[in-house]
């Protein structure tokens, strides 16, 4: 990989992330910067981290299809099981896997997270937590010597989700995920498939996205 700028994309297979990293791959303002997309497979109670992986390993593919530029992904395995379903909180473990990130390669500049218009009318969403997480983490570094001057963006931060819902591919939407408690099938062979519960909040506001 060349030491070009590059965009950090924190990826988390959901669709407030895809439309980010749709945004990305498509605005001319990026279109000199190199893409890294990274995943943190936070392994919990809660599980959800198989519906997120599931979710990834659909779309991932699918951007790839929609574009001629390189896309760079890797992933991080942050395994907490053994403890209780809300501990660690997700947005510390992903500030800090990003910022470290940032720290090891310095010509990432802008580290993108997904947070959008309907986040920031609100006012309390968690995505403003994980720039928090990434700023506080970055600043640990800043006095050592050619520590990361890296920022955060928000690419699509002046969309609604349903404007995001438009803008992206069909199939790509339909594979990101929403379900804050997603149930789980297991085959005959082992595999296991995380489906929609259909009941969480999640779930309701990508069925008014739909329809």
């Amino acid at each position: 990989m060349s030491s070009s700028s590059k965009i950090l994309c924190m990826y988390s297979g959901g669709l407030d992330s895809a439309g980010a990293l749709w945004q990305i791959i498509h605005d001319p303002l990026y279109a000199r910067h190199e893409i890294l997309i990274h995943h943190v497979h936070l392994v919990n109670a809660t599980r959800r981290y198989i519906a997120e992986k599931q979710a990834v390993d659909k779309t991932i593919p699918l951007f790839r299809k929609h574009t001629q530029r390189k896309l760079y992904f890797s992933s991080t395995i942050m395994d907490f099981g053994f403890m209780s379903p809300r501990v660690p909180i997700d947005a510390d473990v992903y500030g800090f896997i990003a910022a470290n990130l940032a720290n090891i390669d310095l010509s990432i500049e802008n580290i993108a997270i997904g947070r959008t218009l309907d986040d920031k009318n609100s006012g309390g969403s968690p995505l403003v937590q994980i720039a928090d997480c990434v700023e506080r983490a970055l600043r640990l570094n800043h006095s050592r010597h050619n520590s990361s001057q890296a920022k955060c963006i928000t690419p699509v931060v002046n969309l609604t989700k349903q404007q995001i819902w438009k803008m992206l591919p069909e199939e790509i939407r339909d594979s990101a995920w929403s379900c804050r408690t997603p149930r789980y099938i297991s085959s005959q062979d082992g595999n296991v498939t995380a489906t929609p519960c259909l009941t969480c909040h999640a779930c309701e506001a990508r069925f008014k996205l739909k329809n």
